[in-house]
């Protein structure tokens, strides 16, 4: 059976009802109140402080448009909980929802132990709607900004972590950052508690995602001009000299139809010069 742990694609908030026969779990132990209910506390718990100094600030800046209240800020998409969906095995062959439980209850206790100053989990619940059972876990990476208040921020958060960037010879980008490090440390947990618990797992190497270097780039058959943009349009250009030196010619030369004809909306304001080496 394969393990998997993955985003939610759509975040959605769990009725009482709906858990209420399930197992369940809350940070503080209070059942009694709807996940909801328990996610806003711990909201305006640990960072009204944040939300209401940087009001301040934004009206000292002259941006109060930018103001927000503690509920706009536990609801927005970038401060939300963050919810993650763990499974194993599929509707053909799974864990029961009495192991599946047991290696979910396990993985809060280790997962505690590792990022316990950076991340919360606020709850879990298991749901098993008769194919394959699943927990769904509610979590918030929390971090401090320059004044001393606790914020919402992933990336910050990690950075306080033991985890270190999967290439340290190169500094942070999209690709090489603690995130990708951290989602091969928590599989990995996550195999060995399930493993540890009795259950046979399929291990799958993680896919690495490769990013064009510089010196990859200046190798490449194209060079690109891009005046006073932003490093996004620039990464798409670099991927097509990227592709061309990995001799991927079909996907290649698709993109670089895209930007010939200006149809990427990331490249249309690109200026650029197509040439050899």
């Amino acid at each position: 059976m394969k393990v998997a742990i993955r985003k939610a694609k759509t975040v959605e908030l769990i009725d009482k009802e709906r858990i209420s026969s399930s197992r369940y779990y809350a940070y503080n132990g209070d059942n009694s109140i709807t996940p909801h209910e328990l996610e806003q506390e711990f909201y305006v718990e640990r960072f009204f402080e944040h939300v209401d100094n940087q009001n301040e600030r934004n009206i000292e800046s002259g941006h109060k448009e930018r103001n927000q209240t503690i509920e706009e800020y536990y609801q927005n998409r970038k401060t939300c909980p963050e919810e993650v969906i763990f499974q194993i095995g599929d509707k053909r062959e799974h864990a029961t929802a009495d192991e599946l439980w047991d290696c979910a209850i396990k993985y809060k206790d280790d997962f505690k132990l590792l990022f316990e100053e950076q991340c919360e989990i606020l709850t879990m619940f298991l749901y098993d709607d008769g194919d394959a059972p699943c927990v769904h876990i509610r979590r918030v990476w929390i971090a401090e900004d320059e004044y001393g208040d606790e914020f919402v921020n992933k990336t910050i958060a990690l950075r306080f972590t033991a985890l270190i960037l999967p290439d340290e010879t190169r500094p942070e980008d999209r690709c090489n950052n603690r995130e990708t490090t951290f989602l091969r440390v928590e599989k990995e947990l996550i195999e060995q508690i399930c493993e540890g618990e009795g259950l046979v797992i399929e291990h799958t190497p993680s896919k690495k995602k490769e990013c064009p270097t510089s010196k990859e780039f200046k190798e490449g058959r194209y060079f690109l001009y891009i005046p006073e943009l932003e490093k996004g349009p620039g990464y798409d250009i670099k991927i097509v000299a990227h592709l061309k030196k990995k001799g991927d010619a079909q996907k290649c030369d698709r993109l670089e139809r895209e930007i010939r004809r200006g149809l990427s909306a990331q490249l249309r304001f690109c200026s650029f010069i197509l040439g050899s080496p």
